[in-house]
């Protein structure tokens, strides 16, 4: 409708009204996204709708949505901070989150069901992909789980519209295997150590006790990790009627133990790369590697 000059303020209009007429229209959404040169606007494209209420969901915007979920057990041994990448026009986006822990605490009081598992979900917006992408160009989701009680930082990294995070999301947690292998020198017979699992106290019930010799110099030891950010070990050299040595620092059972034996010695050093469980970063599928 046009209105004229004099009736620049004022118009009739004689609209054709039914009760039972059902409204027709277009409408389109539109979202702000980050982008190389700053922030971009995305529209969908216009869509006709015929009634009186409109709803929408997730999928009438132009975004695709990356779902990243952790349970709660995880998030009450360690922080989870993290990082969403895609590209966009050849150059990457990176959109920072975190999770929430007293806002998940919150939200898991007012759930119903306890025979659920509680988790903490999030989502994070991207631009709506196109068809046939590429490998590299599919977003990446990386995480560093800081442990709440030291300084350890564990890592990962995954690419895909949904991650769901826990405990065995780590190698870290979980089964564990070292492989023992003793090289002896000429005159050398035996040689006993102890392990023991990581963060537990050296008693019976954990402690491992292993025998070599010449004829079987090599052995398997498995123990199981209860926490991602335990997942090393310790061990000593024993001695028959003597002291046994100090427990060594906590080493990565991803590097095989080997035990030099000489004829005569009480104690050797082990050889093996790094003495001491530090902040780590950890990639996709490795265990990482120990710093000295």
């Amino acid at each position: 409708m046009e209105l004229k000059p004099e009736e620049k303020y004022r118009a009739v209009i004689s609209p054709d009204i039914f009760p039972t007429a059902e409204p027709e229209y277009t409408y389109s959404t539109f979202a702000v996204v980050r982008a190389p040169y700053g922030p971009k606007l995305l529209n969908s494209p216009e869509k006709t709708h015929k009634g009186s209420k409109l709803n929408l969901t997730a999928p009438d915007f132009p975004l695709n949505y990356v779902w990243v979920e952790a349970s709660r057990r995880l998030l009450d041994i360690a922080e989870l901070h993290g990082t969403c990448t895609w590209l966009e026009a050849g150059l990457e986006i990176r959109q920072p989150f975190d999770f929430d822990f007293e806002a998940s605490k919150e939200e898991e009081e007012e759930e119903k069901g306890e025979e659920e598992e509680k988790t903490c979900k999030l989502a994070i917006a991207v631009p709506r992909e196109r068809e046939g992408k590429k490998q590299e160009e599919i977003p990446l989701i990386e995480i560093r789980a800081l442990s709440r009680t030291d300084e350890k930082m564990l890592c990962l990294a995954r690419r895909g519209k949904k991650l769901c995070l826990d405990l065995p999301s780590f190698p870290e947690y979980g089964p564990q295997k070292l492989e023992i292998r003793c090289i002896f020198e000429p005159g050398a017979k035996f040689c006993v150590i102890e392990l023991l699992p990581e963060g537990k106290e050296p008693c019976r019930k954990y402690i491992s006790v292993r025998h070599f010799t010449p004829s079987s110099p090599l052995q398997e030891w498995t123990w199981f990790a209860d926490s991602p950010f335990r997942g090393g070990y310790r061990f000593r050299k024993k001695v028959f009627d003597k002291e046994p040595g100090p427990w060594l620092n906590p080493l990565n059972p991803s590097v095989p133990l080997l035990i030099r034996v000489k004829a005569g010695e009480e104690r050797e050093e082990p050889e093996q790369q790094g003495t001491k469980t530090s902040r780590t970063r950890i990639g996709p599928g490795t265990r990482g590697s120990e710093k000295s």
